[in-house]
């Protein structure tokens, strides 16, 4: 048996309590997914669970890619496409079943070997915490495969989110329990030249769309936000960038809150270089105001901006002056 997969699906093989694979368009994360399965289910008699989120019919499913998979493996003999399930001449099986609407009958799948969640991106937070505590059966696995949404997702933010710098620097993160795998079109070697060149022509013509679709991050496409995600991601060290030394009048901006509960906030700022922000909430008002006033005369500010209304309706700006000696002066 010829089996081609990408060799970033390589530690699907490996033995993983919960299997996360993310990325953009052209990863070959279903199919990948879908022939790991079925080798995994020749070799072994495995019960296999496909789930989505939401499933109207067995056509919503990954019946017809399992299917496809079993003609391109060569498994014909290993085992029989059915109309609602595929089962393996060795026990082996796979049947299918959503989470949203059943997630009753979900609970009773407690002797499935792998649960394999399609779509991902689109799991509650109820059923992740209803599928993690039914699949339960010794040695069984969780599989997650999906393209990035919305980062509130339940399944980004448990696996992904807080590993994403690891991910970022090195594709992956793994531990004893988790594997979490990016992939993207470039690690696909049988990828299309049709979808290659609609990726190139995407990353020229709408980056940020290409970075969602392509590049596997969440959707930034913020309509209602007047600063853009990727503006602030530009604007980080733009001097370095740009090769121009900071210079101008040094500025410290302060927000002393409503009450001493609520975090107060204060801003460095060098020219067009924001130096330092700070937030704290020990304190009253009163004690935050000092603690501001010495910070901007410590920087030697030439500009000391606070909100005295509140939403920054009612910005004050006061020059402070300073004595050669670098003393405050009143």
């Amino acid at each position: 048996m010829k089996v081609q997969i990408s060799e970033k699906f390589a530690p699907m093989f490996k033995p993983k309590r919960i299997k996360v694979y993310f990325g953009g368009r052209g990863g070959m994360k279903t199919v990948s997914f879908a022939k790991i399965a079925l080798i995994t289910a020749a070799m072994h008699k495995r019960r296999f669970l496909c789930l989505r989120e939401f499933m109207n019919s067995i056509e919503d499913s990954v019946h017809a890619v399992l299917q496809a998979e079993v003609e391109t493996l060569g498994l014909h003999a290993r085992f029989r496409v059915l109309n609602s399930c595929i089962e393996g001449i060795n026990a082996s099986i796979f049947k299918y079943g959503q989470l949203a609407r059943n997630i009753a009958s979900i609970k009773s799948k407690h002797d499935f070997d792998v649960a394999w969640v399609e779509e991902a991106e689109t799991v509650s937070e109820k059923s992740l915490d209803t599928l993690i505590s039914t699949i339960r059966k010794p040695g069984s696995e969780l599989w997650f495969s999906f393209n990035p949404s919305e980062e509130d997702g339940a399944v980004y933010q448990r696996f992904v989110k807080p590993y994403k710098a690891i991910i970022d620097k090195k594709g992956y993160y793994e531990d004893d329990d988790l594997y979490v795998g990016n992939v993207s079109y470039l690690d696909n070697p049988w990828l299309p030249a049709e979808l290659k060149n609609d990726a190139q022509k995407m990353k020229r013509e709408n980056y940020k769309k290409w970075r969602h679709v392509y590049g596997g991050e969440c959707d930034a496409n913020y309509d209602d936000a007047l600063i853009q995600p990727e503006w602030v991601d530009a604007a980080i060290d733009a001097h370095i960038k740009l090769g121009f030394p900071p210079r101008g009048i040094r500025v410290v901006t302060f927000d002393p809150a409503d009450s001493g509960q609520d975090e107060k906030a204060l801003s460095k700022r060098y020219g067009v270089l924001i130096e330092d922000c700070v937030s704290w909430s020990e304190g009253d008002v009163a004690d935050a105001t000092i603690t501001a006033f010495d910070e901007a005369f410590d920087y030697r500010a030439d500009d000391f901006i606070y909100d005295n209304i509140g939403l920054g309706a009612g910005t004050v700006k006061t020059h402070l002056r300073h004595s050669n000696d670098g003393n405050k002066m009143v």
